[in-house]
């Protein structure tokens, strides 16, 4: 949440976002844009958050 919410302050690159998600063990993240969410991933394909954007 830290790097979700730093980037979402503009404090970090998109890159930096990336990357410190990839640090905490997120390894993908989907968009779905019928429902506006964002779903992030573990490496095992569990989610760990599921954020609605819209």
């Amino acid at each position: 949440m830290e790097h979700l919410t730093l980037h979402e302050g503009s404090q970090t690159s998109y890159i930096e976002m990336s990357q410190g998600l990839a640090e905490s063990g997120v390894e993908k993240w989907t968009f779905d844009t019928i429902n506006m969410t964002m779903t992030y991933y573990d490496k095992s394909g569990n989610k760990l958050l599921v954020e609605v954007t819209g």
